[in-house]
């Protein structure tokens, strides 16, 4: 009913007088101001029901909202007045009698004798005496979700009252809808906002007069200036002066023409750093509008390690004949975060709409792969990039598993994405490959990441989820390919000095059988002359043939060391151990003022053929290099075979040398001799080491491993 009871249609006497048209339009302007300097309906609530309470002259009365289930009256203000009441206020008020009408009807209702009415045996026992009571509905377009109760108004209640009463609760209803309004748009915030805090990117904006409004953390650790050091400041502080007078031409185009020619492209750039030195960068550039301007966003990503890598690959495809590929440089990952200056609190819902469409904007430009994830996994949101990747509509993932998603990655990595959502559930940043199919016979690697966002609980705890991916497939296939051409390259290496190998043996073979041979003729035939002559009794002829006789032994001595510097016969014939011995042996007549202490702990059978000719040349090598350098005058030389390894270690007590700076590129210090050691020993299959410091000698050791050898 939205008038007096039937059974008291006559207002009783003694009733206050009603409040004037003015008054009620001082009360609601008021009521208006309150719902401008309140965010928290439950506070606007009490005093506009207070407001209303003195317009009216009533002494208790309530505010209540209609519960998620739609069948009570839960309670969210409540004005008892000091009356008597022994009911538990927390328990839900159950919606019937004159409730369940005003819900029903939407309609101001109100009873001015409400103790005899039929509605009185609703309430509890214990409730405080209700002399009489008026119910006014909340609205929110026009479903009514709660009520203002007002009760014990001396002389009872009007339709002016009730009027009146209907007015406010539609303001209060209006403040109602603005709450949740305001609270659904700040959720909504807090999602971009989380997405734009963890970007991996710098995130520039400025106005159309070029100050900078938004500087994230990863612009302050790329450009060296903090937040509070860039806001405010021209843009021109990130550019070179070379490029600041086309900037400032650009700008100064785009205030008169409103055209700006860069909005949506991707461009490589030069950055500079606070500290003067120059940063190369890809910049994305979108434009949006605030408050009447136009304003710009950058996305800036430091390409100098690609850059750096665009460089080594061309270096690569040089010293490999030009075999590898194009190379596509890693993608910059950072965390970073995004702050938004908010606008006046007065226009909070625009700012706040505005925010949430800039933050979308940056989210769907993004270049990796991004959704927001419960810690659950279910799907929150996810960027344009995203769904142009997987071919798939925004109603196919959102609110959905992640796992669900899955259906083009093997059931075996399924589990590894289940385990990663759990792990960063738990608050642990997780990341790893994986490979993916798209379409049939097409195999892609995707860089998967998922970052933990923390809720400023306490303690804190993980609220939301961000996953990343990017395609990694092309730097996939560039990897591969320099592994196959260092494999060639390997291949190439080893078969050179194989050939090296085979033809020192084949020189020392003919210079041993063939000209060795002449000259052992020679000889004897020059022996036999001298020894007729002898007999001739001739001892001047004697004497010149005599003269020849010491040149020819030293041409054959000569003949025989150049054939064991090439290769000593007695490796194939007598083998390693020997050969090691005869060389050591004829080093020190060479050298005596150098001893060498050996220590060979393997039999001739144990050490494989393969390894013999480079065990030789790098012992050779070394032998060299320490009489040439070191200034020792002791050496130790051990070979021996442990379990199913072979080790060979050779260290002398000399002056030492910086190993760093001697084997570095490009060093006038750095010879053939080290480099051509380690070559062998890699090539073999084993391990390369030089160990040495000023004063302290020098030691290499070189290890090869047995686990397939067939050593006795």
């Amino acid at each position: 009913m939205n008038q007096a009871d039937q059974t008291n249609p006559v207002s009783p006497p003694g009733r206050p007088r009603e409040p004037g048209s003015q008054a009620i339009i001082l009360a609601l302007q008021e009521g208006s101001r309150q719902i401008l300097a309140h965010d928290d309906f439950k506070e606007t609530a009490a005093v506009i029901y207070r407001i209303l309470k003195k317009l009216l002259g009533t002494t208790a009365g309530y505010v209540a909202l209609l519960s998620k289930g739609g069948l009570e009256n839960d309670l969210l203000f409540l004005d008892a007045e000091g009356l008597p009441c022994a009911v538990d206020r927390s328990l839900p008020m159950s919606i019937r009698g004159l409730l369940a009408e005003a819900y029903q009807t939407g309609r101001v209702i109100y009873h001015n004798d409400f103790p005899r009415s039929p509605w009185a045996k609703f309430l509890p026992r214990e409730h405080a005496r209700l002399e009489n009571v008026l119910f006014a509905p909340l609205k929110i377009r026009e479903k009514t979700v709660g009520l203002i109760g007002l009760a014990n108004k001396p002389g009872g209640f009007s339709e002016t009252d009730a009027q009146t009463a209907a007015l406010f609760g539609e303001l209060a209803g209006v403040a109602l809808c603005n709450s949740r309004n305001l609270q659904l748009l700040r959720n909504s915030e807090e999602h971009f906002r989380a997405v734009a805090q963890t970007a991996t990117d710098a995130i520039v904006s400025a106005d159309s007069q070029g100050l900078i409004l938004f500087w994230n953390g990863r612009a302050a650790s790329l450009f060296g200036y903090s937040e509070a050091e860039a806001l405010g400041q021209p843009v021109t502080v990130i550019i070179p002066d070379r490029f600041q007078e086309r900037h400032c031409a650009a700008m100064e185009r785009v205030r008169v023409t409103g055209i700006y020619h860069l909005v949506g492209r991707t461009l490589e750039a030069t950055g500079r750093h606070r500290d003067g030195h120059e940063i190369p960068i890809e910049l994305s550039l979108s434009e949006w509008e605030s408050g009447g301007g136009v304003h710009f966003t950058a996305i800036i990503r430091d390409i100098t390690e690609r850059k750096k890598a665009e460089v080594a690959l061309r270096q690569a495809q040089s010293r490999l004949e030009q075999q590898v590929q194009d190379r596509t440089a890693e993608l910059l990952q950072v965390n970073t975060r995004l702050r938004v200056e908010m606008e006046a609190r007065q226009a909070a819902l625009g700012a706040l709409g505005q925010s949430e469409q800039k933050f979308r904007a940056i989210f769907n430009q993004t270049f990796q792969l991004i959704g927001l994830l419960k810690p659950d996994g279910t799907v929150l949101e996810v960027n344009q990039a995203t769904l142009d990747f997987l071919d798939l509509k925004y109603q196919d993932i959102i609110g959905k598993h992640l796992l669900q998603l899955q259906k083009k990655v093997p059931r075996s990595l399924q589990e590894r994405v289940k385990k990663g959502i759990s792990a960063a559930a738990r608050g642990k940043f997780v990341r790893f490959e994986i490979p993916v199919s798209l379409s049939p016979g097409a195999r892609q690697w995707i860089d998967f990441s998922i970052k933990p966002v923390l809720v400023l609980n306490d303690p804190p705890k993980v609220g939301l989820l961000i996953a990343e991916a990017r395609d990694i497939s092309a730097i996939k296939k560039s990897e591969l390919a320099l592994q196959e051409s260092e494999k060639r390259l390997r291949l190439l290496s080893s078969q050179v000095l194989l050939a090296q190998e085979t033809e020192r043996k084949r020189i020392a073979k003919e210079l041993h059988d063939g000209v060795g041979q002449y000259l052992s003729a020679i000889k004897y035939r020059v022996e036999n002359a001298l020894l007729g002559q002898a007999v001739a009794e001739r001892p001047a002829d004697a004497r010149g043939l005599q003269s020849i006789v010491p040149i020819v032994q030293e041409v054959i001595e000569e003949i025989r060391r150049i054939c064991m510097d090439l290769r000593p016969s007695m490796l194939d014939d007598l083998g390693i151990l020997a050969t090691i011995a005869w060389f050591t042996r004829e080093f020190q007549k060479t050298y005596p003022g150098i001893q060498i202490d050996q220590d060979i702990d393997l039999l001739e059978d144990q050490c494989p053929e393969n390894l013999k000719t480079v065990i030789f040349r790098i012992i050779q090598e070394s032998l060299n290099n320490i009489a040439k350098h070191s200034e020792a005058s002791r050496v130790r030389l051990k070979l021996s075979r442990n379990f199913h390894r072979l080790d060979l270690e050779i260290k002398d007590n000399g002056r030492g040398f910086p190993v760093k700076r001697v084997t570095a590129k490009g060093s006038e210090a750095r010879g053939l001799g080290l480099p051509g050691m380690r070559e062998r020993a890699e090539l073999s299959g084993g391990t390369f080491q030089i160990l040495s410091k000023a004063g302290q000698g020098t030691q290499i050791k070189v290890t090869w491993p047995l686990i397939n050898a067939d050593a006795g």
